[in-house]
C-alpha cells in the first residue's frame, strides 16, 4: 500500500476482469475480446428453504458451481458457493444472479490483500533488538505486560495471511493450517513479500531466547492459514474459509492484516468467528483517508490504525470514527526470510500494528481465561493512552495499561436465577433452569472470585464453583422474605438477610446483631460487610444505616426527602465508608467512600437495583433492571448483560 518511499498500490479490487478461483487447478480465463460475455466468479448464497437442491438452484440461475481439482463444488460456508457466471462485468452478473429465485445475495469473488508497506531487512542481533529497533515494545509497554503474564501455549491467535515459513525464532511456536490462496491471484503486487511470517513474528516470536526478536505475545501459540498468496493477494472465498476454519479450531484470537472492499460473505464469516467466540482483529489499511476498509469496519472488529515514534497517527494510515485502537506501525522489525536464510526486517504499515493489539488480546485471555472477546475489546480501548490530534475511537495500545491493574469485571444475577459475567470473571452456571419457587434477590462470590452462590426469596441457597454450601434458611418459618446475601471474607460462610432486618448466619459467619425486633418503618433491603468479617452493615429503603460488630456508623439519608427509595449499598474495600444507590440512580457516599457521578436519568428510565464498588474503591457500577450497567470512576464500562429483571451486582475481588 503506502510506504516511506512511496505510494504502492497492492490491488485495488478487480470488479471489471476474469477473478482467479480459490482451489481450482488454474484460473478462470477471460474470454477474447470479440467476445460479448465474459465469465467471472462470483459468491452466492442461497435462501434457507430455497426447496430444490442446491445445484438445482444454480442450474435455474443459469450459473455452474466451480470445482477445486478432483474435488466437489466449492461450498465455502453452509449454502454459500463458488460459481461461474457470464456477463459484461462481475458486478452486473451478481445482480442478476442476486434477483433469481432462491438466491440471498451473490456478489463478485473479490480481492484483498496484505496491507504492508515496505520491507528493509536488517541484521538480527537480540541487544539491538531490545534495546533500539523493537521501540514498539516500549511505546507498548510490553513488560508491565509481562509482569502479570508471559501468555500461554493454549491461547492461540489465529494469523490469516500468506503463512508462516520456517525460522528459528517461531520454532515449535506454529501450527499450520490449510492454504485457501490460489497463487496466480493478482492485486497489483511486485514480487513476493513474506508477510505471515512478519506478522507471525511480532505476536509469537520466541521470547527470553537470547536471540532474535521479542514477540508481544511471549508463550501465545500461532495458527496459520493461508488466504493470501505470495504477493499478498487473496479473495472473497479465501478469507470466509480461512475464517470459518479458525472459528472451528477455536482460536480466541484471529488477526487480519488485510483489507479490501466490503462483503455479504466476509461479513457473515466474522460474524460466524464472533458467535464462536473469536476476537477479530483487523488493520485499518494504508491509503491515508477515512473511507471505510474491510473487514476491519465491520461491527465488532477491532480496527487498528497505525503510530509513528512520535505517538501521531502515520501519514499512510487510515482513519475515521470506525477504527477503534492505533499501534506503532513504523520500523516495526520481526521475523522474515531473504531467500532461505532467516532473517529480519524492518517495516511499516497497519499489517504490523494489527498484530501488536492481537498480541496484547492473548496476554488478557491468559490472565483472564474468562473474558468474552467483547470485554477484551473495551478493555484496550479503555486503557489506550492519548493519540495526539485524534483519529481513533480510543487511542494508542497500552499493554502494560491493559494487563496491570489486573482486570476485574462483575457478575449480575437475574430473579429467574440467571448469572452473566463480564470483565473476565468466569462463569460457573446458574439457577434459570432450577424451577424455582420463589425469585433470586441476592448473589455473593467466594474470596477467589472461582465460585459464587445466590439467594432466593424463600431462603434457599444456590452454590457453584468452589462455593460450598453451608445452610439455608428454606424450611424456616420466614416472617419476612429474604433480601440480601453477603459472604463472609475467608469465603468460609455467608449471612442472610431477611427485609425485617433478621440476620441468619452460616459456615464462619458470626451473628453480631440484626433490626429483627425492632419497629422498622422501611424495609431492609442490604448488607455489606467489614474486611474483617467481625461486622456488618444493614440498610433500609429509607436509606437508614444500622451497624453491628466492628462496622462504624458513617451518616445515612433517613432523614432526608427521598426522590426515590435507597435499592442498594456497597461498602469501600478498607470499611471507611459506604455507597447508597436510590432507584433514580442517585448516589450518596459516606465516609471514605468516593463519588464519581450518579445514574439519575429522565423520567420513565429503567429502575436502578444495585451498586458495586471496585477492589480499588475509586469507582463502582449502577445496574439497572432492564441489565444496563453505567461505570463511573476507574469501573470498566463492559456493557449491559443479557439479564431480565436484574437484582444484584456483585464486583469481582481478584484478578
Amino acid at each position: 500500500m503506502l510506504g516511506r518511499g512511496g505510494r504502492h498500490t497492492f490491488g485495488a479490487v478487480v470488479v471489471a476482469c476474469a477473478v482467479s478461483i480459490v482451489g481450482l487447478a488454474a484460473p478462470v480465463a477471460a474470454h477474447a475480446t470479440t467476445a460479448p460475455a465474459r465469465q467471472f466468479a462470483l459468491i452466492v448464497k442461497l435462501q434457507p428453504n430455497s426447496g430444490p437442491a442446491a445445484a438445482a438452484v444454480l442450474r435455474a440461475a443459469g450459473v455452474s458451481p466451480l470445482r477445486a481439482a478432483g474435488a466437489a463444488t466449492i461450498e465455502i460456508a453452509p449454502a454459500t458457493y463458488l460459481v461461474r457466471a457470464s456477463g459484461s462485468d462481475a458486478s452486473s452478473a451478481a445482480r442478476t444472479l442476486a434477483r433469481q429465485p432462491g438466491v440471498a445475495y451473490a456478489e463478485p469473488n473479490q480481492i484483498y490483500r496484505a496491507e504492508a508497506a515496505r520491507v528493509v531487512p536488517n541484521d538480527p542481533c537480540y541487544t539491538n533488538c531490545a534495546q533500539g529497533s523493537q521501540w514498539y515494545l516500549t511505546s507498548d509497554r510490553a513488560t508491565n505486560a509481562w509482569g502479570v503474564t508471559r501468555g500461554s501455549a493454549d491461547i492461540t491467535v489465529a494469523v490469516l495471511d500468506t503463512g508462516v515459513k520456517v525460522h528459528p525464532d517461531l520454532s515449535g511456536k506454529i501450527t499450520n493450517g490449510p492454504n485457501y490462496a490460489n497463487p496466480d491471484d493478482f492485486c497489483g503486487t511486485v514480487g513476493e513479500i513474506d508477510h505471515g511470517t512478519l506478522v507471525a513474528g511480532i505476536i509469537g516470536a520466541r521470547t527470553g531466547n537470547a536471540a532474535g526478536i521479542a514477540g508481544l505475545g511471549w508463550n501465545t501459540h500461532i495458527l496459520s492459514v493461508g488466504v493470501l498468496n505470495a504477493k499478498g493477494c487473496g479473495t472473497t472465498s479465501s478469507i470466509v474459509q480461512g475464517l470459518r476454519y479458525a472459528a472451528d479450531r477455536h482460536a480466541r484470537v484471529i488477526n487480519m492484516s488485510l483489507g479490501g472492499p466490503p462483503s455479504q460473505a466476509v461479513g457473515d464469516a466474522v460474524r460466524y468467528a464472533q458467535a464462536h467466540g473469536a476476537l477479530v482483529v483487523a488493520a485499518a489499511g494504508n491509503e491515508g483517508w477515512t473511507f471505510p476498509e474491510y473487514p476491519a469496519a465491520y461491527d465488532g472488529v477491532l480496527a487498528v490504525a497505525a503510530t509513528t515514534h512520535t505517538d501521531h497517527i502515520a501519514t499512510f494510515s487510515n482513519r475515521g470514527s470506525w477504527v477503534d485502537i492505533a499501534a506503532p506501525g513504523v520500523d516495526i522489525l520481526s521475523t522474515t526470510l531473504a531467500g532461505n536464510v532467516a532473517t529480519y526486517a524492518e517495516l511499516d504499515g497497519t499489517s504490523f500494528s494489527a498484530p501488536q493489539v492481537s498480541a496484547t488480546a492473548a496476554l488478557l485471555l491468559a490472565a483472564n481465561p474468562c473474558i468474552s472477546s467483547a470485554d477484551i475489546a473495551t478493555r484496550l480501548e479503555a486503557t489506550a493512552r492519548a493519540l495526539p490530534g485524534g483519529g481513533v475511537q480510543s487511542g494508542i495500545l497500552d499493554a502494560g495499561h491493559a494487563l496491570t491493574p489486573p482486570v476485574r469485571g462483575f457478575r449480575v444475577a437475574a430473579a429467574d436465577g440467571g448469572v452473566f459475567s463480564s470483565g473476565g470473571v468466569c462463569y460457573y452456571g446458574s439457577a434459570a433452569t432450577v424451577g424455582l419457587r420463589s425469585p433470586v434477590v441476592g448473589m455473593t462470590s467466594t474470596t477467589t472470585d472461582t465460585g459464587y452462590w445466590l439467594v432466593a426469596s424463600d431462603g434457599g441457597v444456590f452454590s457453584f464453583g468452589n462455593a460450598r454450601f453451608a445452610g439455608a434458611a428454606a424450611s424456616l418459618p420466614l416472617v419476612k422474605p429474604i433480601v440480601a446475601m453477603q459472604a463472609t471474607p475467608s469465603g468460609r460462610g455467608y449471612w442472610l438477610v431477611a427485609s425485617d432486618g433478621g440476620v441468619f448466619s452460616y459456615g464462619d459467619a458470626r451473628f453480631f446483631g440484626s433490626t429483627g425486633n425492632l419497629h422498622l418503618t422501611r424495609p431492609v433491603l442490604g448488607m455489606a460487610v467489614t474486611p474483617t468479617g467481625r461486622g456488618y452493615w444493614l440498610v433500609a429503603s429509607d436509606g437508614g444505616i444500622f451497624a453491628f460488630g466492628d462496622a462504624r456508623f458513617f451518616g445515612s439519608t433517613g432523614a432526608l426527602a427521598l426522590v426515590s427509595p435507597i435499592t442498594g449499598m456497597t461498602a469501600a474495600p478498607d470499611g471507611r465508608g459506604y455507597l447508597l444507590v436510590g432507584g433514580d440512580g442517585g448516589v450518596f457516599a459516606f465516609g471514605a467512600a468516593m463519588f464519581h457521578g450518579s445514574a439519575v436519568a429522565a423520567p420513565g428510565a429503567p429502575f436502578t437495583t444495585s451498586i458495586a464498588m471496585t477492589h480499588t474503591g475509586r469507582g463502582y457500577w449502577i445496574l439497572h433492571a432492564d441489565g444496563s450497567v453505567r461505570a463511573f470512576g476507574d469501573a470498566t464500562p463492559y456493557g449491559p448483560v443479557p439479564a431480565r429483571g436484574a437484582v444484584t451486582i456483585v464486583a469481582a475481588r481478584s484478578g
